[in-house]
């Protein structure tokens, strides 16, 4: 991919409209496999469509940002057995998805597998019916999160994390509904949804305390409910601390019942 000559000195804004890898839209009941992909100048593989199948690849890439691995989106897409060592994103659903299912997944140094992020203004994201299982986490800058701008509208909802191993990561587990990496958040005036979110069997260690082991930032009036987690270890050297803003569900202490 010659990623590293788009990006001078590791500078992302010389070349904003860096090429992408490899993108398929309007793909169904496709299969996708058996691929090795490096150091893309932009996202590596994007698959939007439905019923479609991605296995057994690697993606291997600078440790930098806006090197995204496999980004989802479309109804009953399923990931599986695949490894990821990069700077951003490792399997990441986007808007819309209807269906969704990630297993034997490694990810080295990326920055989580997400839902989102959303980003700035008022429209819609809808995602329901997500299923993470068996996911391996070293070094990374995230576990399991969903992550969005305040302004969003619409929904995610019926998402399950099951069995991840964490190994020094900044932000082990987090639903942020202010990520606003590039600039202010704007006015927290959305009205997106985030019911019945399901972290089981996690276990693992964080990189720093200066961040909270689990983050739960949710909008005012429009809390995170449902929210339950299950034989759920996040360790580190120090003291971890959690931080729970405007949500409920059990399992976690300090966390409300809905």
């Amino acid at each position: 991919g010659q990623g590293s000559f788009w990006r001078l000195n590791n500078n992302l804004s010389t070349y904003p409209s860096r090429p992408r890898l490899v993108r398929f839209e309007n793909c169904n009941n496709c299969q996708i496999s058996g691929v090795e992909l490096n150091n893309s100048p932009m996202f590596h593989l994007t698959v939007i469509g439905n019923n479609n199948e991605v296995s057994n690849m690697k993606v291997i890439a600078d440790i930098i940002g806006e090197t995204d691995a496999f980004d989802m989106s479309g109804n009953n897409n399923y990931v599986h057995d695949v490894e990821v060592t990069n700077g951003d994103e490792c399997v990441t659903v986007k808007t819309p998805t209807s269906g969704f299912l990630a297993e034997n997944v490694i990810c080295h140094y990326t920055a989580g597998c997400n839902i989102g992020s959303f980003g700035n203004g008022a429209n819609t994201a809808q995602v329901e019916n997500v299923y993470y299982k068996n996911v391996t986490m070293s070094n990374s800058d995230a576990g399991p999160q969903i992550k969005t701008y305040p302004n969003k509208l619409g929904y995610v909802r019926n998402v399950t994390y099951d069995s991840f191993t964490h190994s020094n990561i900044a932000y082990p587990i987090a639903i942020n509904l202010y990520w606003c990496p590039h600039t202010t958040c704007p006015i927290d005036n959305g009205s997106l949804t985030i019911t019945n979110i399901t972290f089981k069997n996690i276990k693992g260690t964080e990189l720093s305390t200066s961040h909270p082991a689990i983050l739960l930032d949710c909008l005012a009036k429009y809390m995170c409910k449902n929210i339950v987690f299950d034989n759920v270890s996040i360790t580190a050297s120090g003291t971890t601390h959690n931080t729970i803003n405007n949500a409920c569900g059990k399992g976690l202490s300090g966390l409300p019942a809905c």
